[in-house]
């Protein structure tokens, strides 16, 4: 008010009106705070609010209000929300910086997180022998699991790095090393664990598909590649199981250049003023069997948000008996789940026992730190002795079979004084 005061007292017009027009863009933050007269779109992010701070003596007189009401108005004074839109619009389109320290921007506007650029050049190789010991475990459980009638097969989702490398920046292209993928692909072939490679599929479509398989501003598979992702799902799972899985068609809706959120999930992080450039925008129109009496296939599905989209389309119970998804093997989701419900307070050995299949999923980025802790069943159960002790029934059975053997095994009975069985085993 004094300053207004002020510019209607001085003599120069202009200098009256710009001292005027300065002090009113100064007060128009102050008065959408007090009276937001336009709503604002909120920022996007993972991010701790900031909680208000009542005014107290002993708080103002240790100077801890003070501190804590400022960290709040920071985050709450009028149009803050466009103000650092503007700020991330300015470092995005004029010097090619993100905002987030996740995310990098590639060549196009393309966009990287780091943990998928780390995983591409192998900087975060866990070693032969780290991957050797999961390998080894996987095909302990894989055993156990057909001893109950259940499959473990694993899915590898593509990586950022892999599909788009020639979008990586100057600044941090490099020489590759070895990776966990490379690694984990050769030892899972040498296993013979049933497992889907889409992270090489998509780069044998790269170049002839007529859909963008992976967005350029996003960081999951496109939704357009929805389709081609489920079909193989579906297929490999029948193949494996030997059930018939229900059918389903779709088709495409017009192009757009609105991104849905998953499409652009990166993107909206960086909380722009303008959409970043893209490519036309495929959705699926999915029409699916209608549901019959036959029997689904009992699935578990184990592993990282890869997996939320084809989740989403209610998968779990259209195509599965209502399976489920253990979100990085600690919270568990499904239809039948009211309340939160975390994978530690599940019976786990019932429930992948009595599954007719149970699916690891991780994008190759991930493997560093794959199979996220359901490696710990194969001890925690005695999976091991088990086994052996399911072979050793076995060739007993066998060796009764065989008269000549059997009667081998008697004589060495009365030598050592012990009973037929005793030797036997």
């Amino acid at each position: 008010i004094p300053l207004f005061i002020l510019g209607s007292k001085m003599k120069n017009p202009v200098k009256t009106g710009l001292l005027i027009f300065f002090i009113g863009i100064l007060t128009i933050p102050l008065i959408q705070y007090y009276f937001p007269i336009i709503e604002l779109k909120p920022l996007e992010g993972s991010f701790e609010k900031k909680q208000y701070q009542n005014f107290s003596r002993k708080g103002w007189f240790e100077g801890s209000f003070q501190s804590k009401y400022d960290s709040w108005y920071n985050e709450n004074f009028g149009f803050r929300n466009e103000l650092v839109r503007l700020h991330n619009q300015v470092g995005f389109s004029v010097f090619g910086q993100s905002s987030s320290k996740y995310v990098i921007v590639g060549k196009k506007g393309y966009l990287y997180e780091n943990e998928y650029l780390k995983s591409y050049y192998g900087d975060n190789y866990i070693g032969q022998n780290a991957i050797n010991r999961v390998i080894n475990i996987l095909a302990g459980i894989s055993e156990y699991l057909v001893q109950n009638n259940t499959k473990l097969m694993v899915v590898i989702a593509p990586g950022k790095g892999f599909f788009y490398p020639e979008y990586i920046p100057n600044n941090i292209s490099k020489t590759r090393d070895t990776t966990n993928y490379e690694i984990y692909i050769k030892e899972l072939e040498k296993a013979k664990i049933p497992f889907i490679d889409f992270n090489r599929e998509f780069l044998n479509r790269k170049d002839t598909s007529s859909i963008t398989l992976y967005p350029k501003t996003g960081i999951h598979w496109s939704q357009a590649s929805i389709p081609f992702v489920l079909d193989s799902l579906n297929n490999y799972v029948e193949y494996l199981t030997k059930i018939p899985m229900a059918g389903m068609k779709f088709s495409y809706k017009e192009p757009t250049s609105i991104p849905d959120r998953q499409d652009a999930d990166i993107e909206r992080s960086l909380n722009l003023l303008y959409p970043i450039d893209n490519d036309p925008f495929l959705y699926p129109n999915w029409q699916w069997e209608e549901e019959s009496n036959k029997r689904k296939p009992k699935a578990i599905f184990i592993g990282d948000s890869f997996f939320w989209q084809i989740y989403n389309l209610g998968t779990a119970k259209r195509f599965y008996d209502n399976g489920e998804f253990w979100y990085y093997y600690k919270q568990a989701y499904s239809q039948k789940y009211t309340t939160d419900t975390f994978v530690e307070d599940i019976d786990i050995l019932s429930k992948i026992t009595d599954a007719d299949v149970v699916v690891l999923i991780t994008t190759e980025t991930n493997l560093y730190k794959f199979p996220f802790g359901f490696e710990s069943v194969f001890e925690k159960y005695g999976m091991s002795e088990k086994i052996n002790a399911v072979k050793i029934k076995n060739l007993m059975d066998y060796i009764k079979t065989d008269i000549a053997w059997m009667n081998h095994i008697k004589e060495k009975a009365e030598v050592k004084n012990i009973s037929v069985d005793s030797m036997l085993y």
